[in-house]
């Protein structure tokens, strides 16, 4: 066991990127720990040298449709982990509401719909963490993708690549199909 701080989050952080968002940051200043969704809003564990840096850095760089209302800060004890890493989120009797309304397109999205060497040129349902649906599709909480009408829908292997790559847009974007 080794001391480590926990952060829990409350607000707008669910369904807007942001646990990609606290993987990325977490990751630049080579810290360890896990980021995870539960019915409440968020859990950060963070490990290691930077930890005042990314408290600092956090509600600065946060993705701008979200909004952090709350922000409990305490050290505890907990395993060395290895490296910083998205758990599965977890199921509780707290409900953090996703983005009431679904988002419009992004400037990113609405280029890459015009270029005719991507793959998604004029591709109808193009999203990224940034936009895309959100209240339209979600079935229950926390907002993860197996609780959205997407679920059912098999990712081709780049959309899968990419949802699963902490350095990319569509990282945990739930919508991409």
């Amino acid at each position: 066991m080794i001391d480590c701080t926990l952060i829990l989050l409350q607000g707008k952080i669910q369904g807007v990127g942001f646990r990609p968002y606290v993987c990325n940051l977490a990751q630049s200043l080579g810290l360890r720990g896990y980021v995870k969704n539960n019915g409440g809003g968020v859990e950060i564990l963070i490990q290691g040298e930077q930890i005042q840096e990314f408290l600092t850095l956090l509600p600065q760089k946060a993705p701008k449709i979200s909004k952090i209302e709350e922000m409990q800060v305490q050290k505890i004890q907990y395993k060395k982990m290895d490296n910083f890493v998205i758990l599965k989120s977890i199921q509780d009797d707290k409900i953090t509401l996703p983005p009431i309304q679904d988002l419009k397109i992004c400037s990113d999205c609405a280029r890459e719909l015009k270029e005719a060497n991507n793959q998604r040129f004029f591709y109808p349902l193009i999203n990224c963490t940034n936009c895309g649906p959100r209240y339209s599709v979600i079935k229950g909480f926390p907002y993860d993708r197996e609780k959205t009408s997407m679920a059912p829908f098999e990712m081709c292997p780049l959309c899968k690549e990419q949802y699963s790559n902490p350095q990319s847009r569509f990282f945990h974007a739930q919508p991409v199909s």
